[in-house]
C-alpha cells in the first residue's frame, strides 16, 4: 500500500474490493499508513484463497524505487514467517500503478523473498513442530486476472 494513497491501485484496491473494504477501513481508522517499513495482517475468512493477507506499506509514490519495494517485501516475508506460513504468494507491488519497471521489480520482489526467507539454523536443534516456508511464487494481475508468472522463488531453508 502506498502513504497517502489509501486504496487508488494496483493490488490494494483488488484486495479491498475481494474484502469488503475492510482495508479501507482499517486505513480511514488510521491503523494503517502505507507508510515504509508498515504492515498489517489480516483474516482474509474465505474470502480468498489465502488464509491471510500481509499489507506492507511501500511510502508515497513519487517516492517510489525498486529498493524500497525490495525493503517491502523482505519486511512482508519476515512477517509471514513469524505468523509460520509454509507457502506465499507474493505480488509485483510498484509494477502497475507504481509505474516501476516490471522485470526490475520481478527481481527485487525474487531477491526480497529468497534473503528474507533464509536463517542459518545448521547448529541449532531443530523444533519437532517447526514449519518451513516451502514455496513462494510471485503473482501479477495480467488482462484482469491475476495469475502466476514464470518464475519460483527458490527457498534457501527448504529440507530435502
Amino acid at each position: 500500500a502506498m502513504e497517502g494513497e489509501g486504496c487508488a491501485g494496483g493490488a490494494v484496491a483488488d484486495l479491498n474490493v475481494a474484502f469488503d473494504g475492510e482495508i479501507a477501513e482499517v486505513i480511514a481508522a488510521k491503523e494503517f499508513s502505507g507508510k515504509l517499513g508498515t504492515a498489517i495482517g489480516l483474516r482474509s475468512r474465505g474470502r480468498i484463497a489465502a488464509r491471510r493477507v500481509i499489507v506492507v506499506g511501500i511510502g508515497k509514490k513519487e517516492e517510489l524505487t525498486v529498493e524500497r519495494v525490495r525493503q517491502a517485501v523482505g519486511k512482508g516475508v519476515r512477517r509471514a514467517l513469524r505468523a509460520r506460513a509454509s507457502s506465499l504468494a507474493l505480488v509485483l507491488v510498484g509494477a502497475g500503478y507504481g509505474e516501476l519497471p516490471v522485470r526490475e521489480v520481478a527481481q527485487a520482489v525474487a531477491e526480497a523473498a529468497h534473503l528474507a526467507a533464509y536463517r542459518f539454523d545448521a547448529w541449532k536443534k531443530r523444533e519437532e513442530n517447526a514449519v518451513v516456508l516451502e514455496r513462494a511464487i510471485v503473482v501479477e494481475k495480467m488482462q484482469g486476472k491475476t495469475s502466476p508468472l514464470s518464475m519460483i522463488v527458490i527457498l534457501p531453508n527448504k529440507q530435502l
